[in-house]
């Protein structure tokens, strides 16, 4: 049976040896008590969320579609499902497929509406969009576009993705 002992130290470090990094490390200075308080945390994303003033989903709304446009409103909501009570800066590509795994801006534009700015970042190889919302987390964009179908994609701060509802585009 093996035994294990236990190792007291006045000065704990947290870092990398070697050459690939040539910061100092980092000193831990709380308490074991500390420790404990922050190794039991049971905080949830949501909650984190919730705290950061961070928006979690988006609600789509095609309100109207026809002679090669969609009117388009979103509704940026916390972790909680209340729209946001503060403006939303991100950025967003359209796609053609369901997963978002495509960017198509070939046959694509952009307006937006009353609510929100979006700005074009083309990069020569795909179109790219920022965007800020009202104070009220609305966001609203007329899509012009070949009769298809399509998803706005939302780019989340954490870096995941977040994808519209269907947008039907028809002549």
């Amino acid at each position: 049976m093996a035994r294990f002992g236990s190792l007291k130290t006045n000065n704990l470090y947290i870092g990398r040896s070697g050459t690939l990094y040539s910061e100092s490390p980092a000193q831990v200075t709380a308490t074991a008590a500390q420790l404990n308080v922050a190794l039991n945390n049971t905080a949830t994303i949501a909650e984190v969320n919730l705290l950061d003033n961070m928006w979690a989903a988006v609600d789509t709304t095609v309100a109207g579609a026809g002679g090669g446009d969609s009117t388009v409103q979103f509704i940026f909501e916390d972790a909680a499902g209340a729209t946001m009570a503060t403006p939303v800066a991100g950025s967003f590509y359209i796609s053609e497929v369901a997963t978002g795994l495509t960017v198509d801006d070939a046959d694509t534009s952009i307006v937006t509406l009353t609510n929100g700015v979006v700005t074009i970042i083309d990069t020569g190889v795909a179109t790219y969009y920022n965007f800020v919302t009202t104070a009220a987390g609305l966001l609203g964009i007329t899509l012009t576009a070949a009769d298809d179908d399509y998803w706005i994609v939302f780019k989340h701060p954490t870096g995941k993705l977040v994808i519209s509802d269907v947008i039907a585009v028809s002549t």
